[in-house]
């Protein structure tokens, strides 16, 4: 169902389209920004809103009856708008298999995010299914399909899963859509601690951390990853064959689709270019909450 301001919009530019009939170009947008899928996908309300207030401009100020000669310029426009519109558009959740849907609830749950919750797959031990907190909100998959894409097309560029968690599809939960992640396992079958967990516990020294994010920053910037968040809930130490090495499991790409988000996929400079520029501001804000997280039980013990 189209939202309230969505119909608003809709009800506004009929209204003009009464005085100034639309091309078929127009038409043709409007109706990708209009034909919406309730079942949880993506919210377009930002593209809705503003795209359909910009045609609802162009058809008052210089759209003209039709058969009448418009301008070269607006033509181009109306084609790359239309473009870009649909670039975005393509992006929604998969469809899964109707059937069996997967039973979660809070014991299986492992992990907490600011909108998704990590949950144990119920019949694979070495996967984990990625839920949204809020279902019922419109742009609640958002995170769910950043990630999915990205992890398509970092696939697709052959990127080693050294630093990285692969991706196995969809499934349907009784907590809605739910993206099918690997977990993360040391070489002795133990579930790999994120950083936060380990200084916690073994107060990693940052001459132990050096090589850990030098390594990482070396693999991102040489695969062109997007980084968008180095929390120590997104990093997990993984330990096989008596070394370590960090592990994204959550980070990549960001949160909601918009341009820099097609443009991640689309172009490996784009994305090794913005990592490159956000490394130092995203390590600096680990190493601050691993800072923290070390000092935690000396508190405790105090």
């Amino acid at each position: 169902m189209a939202s309230g301001a969505q119909c608003r919009c809709a009800s506004r530019l009929n209204d003009r389209h009464k005085r100034h009939p639309l091309t078929p170009r127009h038409t043709f947008v409007y109706a990708d920004l209009t034909n919406f899928d309730a079942s949880g996908t993506i919210n377009y309300r930002f593209i809705n809103l503003h795209i359909t207030i910009t045609l609802a401009l162009i058809s008052d100020r210089v759209a003209r009856p039709v058969g009448d000669p418009r301008p070269p310029g607006l033509e181009r426009f109306m084609a790359l708008l239309s473009k870009t519109v649909r670039l975005f558009l393509q992006h929604s959740v998969p469809l899964a298999p109707a059937h069996p849907i997967l039973v979660l609830d809070d014991d299986s749950r492992i992990g907490r995010g600011s909108k998704r919750d990590c949950h144990r797959h119920p019949t694979d031990d070495d996967l984990c299914i990625k839920v949204a907190r809020r279902p019922h909100r419109p742009d609640a998959q958002q995170p769910s399909i950043v990630e999915w894409y990205c992890a398509q097309s970092l696939d697709t560029r052959h990127v080693p899963y050294e630093h990285r968690a692969r991706c196995h599809g969809w499934v349907n939960t009784n907590r809605g859509p739910g993206l099918v992640v690997e977990r993360i396992r040391n070489a002795n079958g133990q579930a790999s601690r994120t950083l936060a967990e380990q200084a916690g516990d073994t107060g990693l020294s940052e001459e132990e951390l050096k090589p850990l994010f030098d390594s990482l920053h070396t693999w991102v910037i040489e695969h062109g990853v997007p980084v968008t968040d180095l929390n120590s809930g997104n990093l997990v130490l993984r330990e096989v064959d008596g070394q370590r090495r960090l592990v994204l499991i959550d980070g990549i790409g960001g949160q909601k689709v918009k341009l820099k988000f097609v443009m991640y996929r689309r172009s490996a400079w784009f994305a090794r270019r913005l990592s490159r520029n956000r490394w130092p501001r995203l390590a600096r804000v680990a190493h601050e909450e691993i800072a923290a997280a070390r000092r935690l039980p000396q508190q405790a013990n105090a």
